[in-house]
């Protein structure tokens, strides 16, 4: 290994040892199915560690349906990371045109998803790439369905294709990360899928019930 690769993994290592400890879930907002953190506070934490830390925003990349993604990078020691965000609505739309005001705003969103690459507040993307929660069931509805989902997806599979076993399903249990919930979700969502509307719901639920128990492991962890 060159003295220069070495240099350059020390400081990658050491500031994200460093703010990946930083416990950010009392600045954490959830709005639209999404965590965010002001960007003010997470580039003051930073400022606290890294004082010499710079960030710059290269051109915006326009795609051919008039949506519109920004880019960021953050420079740190001479070494940099970087992120990407497409100019969203509050469904988490890719927006067409959007103006002035919504690139903005999505920058200084990705500003501070880039900095989350550096180490802080991590943890709060984890999982994004995982199907959103499905809608809630009625009190009634879901007081009859607590501990019988498999059962009844198992039941279900079995009449309409002779399943044995819903693909996937211990994979759901048994994730011990997001990277690996995420990897059963789309190894088998198509699978999912043909089993029906109402089958695939009841799988999604357990997918979100196993991503939220991941969750509280993860911040039970940070604390």
């Amino acid at each position: 290994m060159t003295k220069e690769r070495s240099e350059k993994e020390s400081v990658y290592r050491e500031v994200w040892n460093t703010l990946s400890k930083v416990d950010v879930n009392e600045h954490a907002q959830e709005k639209a199915g999404l965590t965010y953190l002001s960007w003010a506070w997470a580039w003051g934490v930073l400022m606290e560690h890294y004082p010499e830390a710079t960030y710059e925003f290269p051109d915006e990349r326009i795609y051919a349906d008039g949506t519109v993604s920004v880019e960021c990078v953050v420079y740190i020691r001479g070494h940099e990371r970087s992120m990407w965000l497409p100019v969203m609505d509050y469904r988490n739309n890719a927006v067409e045109n959007p103006n002035a005001r919504a690139i903005s705003d999505t920058k200084m969103r990705c500003l501070v998803k880039c900095v989350a690459m550096w180490g802080l507040g991590h943890y709060i993307y984890a999982g994004e790439d995982l199907p959103a929660d499905p809608p809630k069931p009625s009190q009634k509805a879901s007081s009859k369905k607590n501990g019988k989902a498999k059962k009844k997806i198992v039941e279900t599979v079995a009449t309409e294709l002779g399943a044995k076993e819903v693909p996937g399903w211990s994979g759901i249990i048994e994730a011990k990360t997001y990277e690996e919930l995420a990897s059963v979700y789309k190894e088998n969502v198509d699978s999912w899928k043909s089993f029906g509307e109402e089958t695939y719901t009841e799988i999604i639920k357990e997918c979100s019930k196993r991503k939220g128990q991941l969750k509280k492991e993860m911040e039970n962890g940070s604390a």
